[in-house]
């Protein structure tokens, strides 16, 4: 609820604004009453989520449509609790202007005190060669595999058959049929074999060790035999094998520089908050919190 009202008071900011658009380039989207939401308020409101959540929406226009409903549910009940005085209950009230004050002062400390810091090249280049483990990476192998079943309880014969079927697989694979197509007709694997037996790229360590032995050994193309695990035989391909190595500079400066300055904002952030409290004359009584003596510093 008190969320609901929070976004109700951002939407009613947000969507008050009257812009000159003519009725074609600012098309009402949906209404409630005389409430309106145009175009224009409805893209500065979707403005103000992350950039993935923007691209989603963008991608995915039928998801604006529950939104937008939400938007509209927002207003109408929050202007019925309005009218009946409910915004100036106490608990009400003190709820929302924490929420309000908590939400200032993270916007505050992102959009004034912390905007400006700059993670310079140079700042990147040595935090890279600093921390250069931290972008290697080892050798890896793409693969796609065939599993069929077997279970501790069966006997040797029944053990033997399903090993039998998966020699005929092989076989089949052999002469050239498609490794994807008899993964999704064959594979027990249920986490692989819709995808037509594909593992995508993992590292040593990653499988258990018959399968990692065998995954490795092979070259791209290459089809291993029949490979026995506790979760019963595999027919394993190779698809891509790349070694081990450190990502360039080039690769990771943009992920570096937004670390950065991430890092450089918080520390503003953190100097511009502890001199506003000390000018403030910011007290507090541990003691009296606790209900435990304050310790002598």
């Amino acid at each position: 609820m008190l969320l609901r009202i929070l976004l109700s008071v951002c939407i009613s900011l947000a969507l008050s604004l009257s812009l000159s658009y003519a009725e074609e380039d600012d098309p009402v989207l949906a209404k409630a009453g005389d409430f309106v939401i145009k175009k224009s308020a409805f893209d500065r409101f979707v403005s103000y989520y992350t950039p993935e959540k923007q691209k989603y929406l963008q991608d995915n226009p039928q998801q604006k449509i529950p939104l937008i409903k939400q938007l509209l549910e927002a207003k109408v009940v929050s202007d019925i609790a309005r009218r009946e005085g409910f915004d100036k209950r106490v608990d009400v009230s003190e709820k929302i202007q924490y929420l309000m004050n908590d939400y200032l002062f993270k916007e505050y400390l992102m959009k004034v005190v912390a905007k400006d810091v700059i993670a310079t090249e140079e700042d990147q280049k040595q935090y890279y060669t600093l921390y250069k483990n931290k972008f290697s990476f080892p050798e890896q192998v793409k693969a796609r595999h065939i599993l069929l079943k077997f279970s501790h309880n069966m006997s040797e014969e029944e053990k033997k058959k399903v090993k039998e079927k998966a020699e005929s697989i092989l076989e089949r694979l052999k002469k050239g049929e498609d490794f994807a197509e008899l993964a999704t007709a064959y594979s027990e694997d249920p986490g692989s074999a819709k995808k037509g037996g594909d593992l995508g790229y993992f590292q040593k360590g990653k499988m258990v060790k018959p399968f990692e032995e065998a995954a490795f050994s092979l070259k791209p193309g290459q089809l291993s035999g029949i490979v026995e695990t506790r979760f019963g035989y595999h027919i394993i391909k190779v698809e891509d094998y790349k070694e081990s190595g450190t990502k360039t500079f080039d690769e990771v400066k943009d992920s570096i520089k937004a670390e950065l300055q991430n890092e450089l904002a918080k520390v503003k952030a953190t100097e511009f908050i502890d001199k506003t409290v000390k000018d403030a004359g910011m007290e507090i009584y541990s003691d009296k919190i606790t209900g435990e003596p304050e310790k002598a510093k």
